[in-house]
């Protein structure tokens, strides 16, 4: 039946984007045994005089640390929210699409980054730089354990946790400006409360140099103008 078909159709295309990140745990160790860590650290500072993950560790609570690790592990529901709602209900084809087409390019540059620009991250790299080890409590600890069963590891240039949610948030913002819908305009408001508190998080956490953030920004932006007009053609 049609519906069924679409329906596999669509899980299909979500489990590719997100099994082609599983597979990077393994994969990158073997086609890039290095890391530029090194190189990403000399950067931010070049361009704000010191880490950014570093200056923060003063104002890492336990409170703020598990504040922001409540907004980096929402990144997933989010992820799984857009891909439910925009993809799996297919109500509008045009917005399906536009998100299809952003989301693949976000994910498909984002990997091949860390595939170029492999990197562990402050969290690692500067482990013995920092004062002490974050604390924080459930949240903090749903984020590393996910992180230590599914994650990448080399896996930081550029960030998808900034690239992702802000692409989100650039999305909505723009169904809700062609829809004139307050539905899109409320998604809009509230994704970007949640991508502002990933983005923050990214750094807080410490997973994120500065650069990391910056290029997903950039990449986000960079998805956010071509899904239109590839949607088109």
């Amino acid at each position: 039946p049609a519906a069924l078909r679409s329906a596999v159709y669509r899980i299909v295309a979500v489990a590719v984007l997100v099994s082609s990140y599983l597979m990077l745990r393994d994969l990158l160790p073997a086609v890039r045994s290095d890391s530029v860590d090194a190189s990403l650290l000399a950067a931010d500072v070049r361009i704000f005089g010191v880490a950014p993950a570093l200056a923060m560790e003063r104002f890492t609570t336990p409170a703020v640390t598990e504040y922001f690790a409540f907004f980096y592990f929402s990144y997933f529901t989010l992820c799984g929210v857009f891909a439910f709602v925009v993809v799996g209900a297919n109500t509008n084809p045009i917005a399906t699409s536009e998100f299809a087409i952003g989301s693949a390019l976000v994910l498909g540059i984002g990997h091949l980054g860390y595939v170029l620009v492999p990197a562990y991250g402050p969290v690692h790299y500067l482990e013995h730089t920092f004062r002490e080890p974050l604390a924080g409590g459930r949240f903090l600890r749903l984020v590393q354990e996910t992180v230590a069963a599914g994650g990448a590891m080399k896996d930081v240039f550029p960030s998808l946790h900034t690239a992702m949610p802000v692409w989100f948030a650039l999305f909505t913002w723009r169904r809700a400006r062609v829809t004139k819908q307050r539905a899109w305009l409320l998604a809009a408001v509230v994704t970007s409360f949640f991508a502002f508190n990933i983005v923050c998080s990214t750094i807080v956490l410490r997973w994120h140099y500065a650069v990391d953030v910056i290029a997903g920004l950039a990449l986000a932006s960079f998805a956010a103008w071509c899904a239109p007009r590839l949607q088109v053609i």
